[in-house]
């Protein structure tokens, strides 16, 4: 299971460092952040659970809407920096395929 976690989490670090996907989107729900990258056939979300703090600042950053992380292969938001700085206080619950 650890393993399995600190995988995931490395995948979603090099999808917001390397840019390997060209569109990321984010939305809060239920005290999780979830990142939906778009691919060619299926989309994957990534759910990730923060702390209380980072979970009020993305919360508050995000507002009602998704907003798209990486467009176009270029990082929008500064989202992806906060995320990146603090990597060591999130973690990745699940990651699953949708249509």
């Amino acid at each position: 299971m650890f393993l399995n976690n600190w995988l995931m989490k490395r995948k979603v670090i090099s999808l917001l460092t390397k840019l390997t996907v060209n569109y990321v989107s984010a939305y809060c729900s239920d005290h999780h952040l979830y990142l939906v990258a778009v691919g060619r056939k299926f989309n994957t979300v990534y759910e990730i659970k923060l702390g209380h703090f980072e979970f009020d600042f993305v919360s508050d950053f995000l507002g009602e809407d998704d907003q798209f992380l990486i467009y176009d292969g270029q990082i929008v938001s500064e989202l992806v920096d906060f995320l990146f700085y603090s990597r060591r206080k999130w973690r990745v619950i699940n990651s699953y395929l949708i249509d």
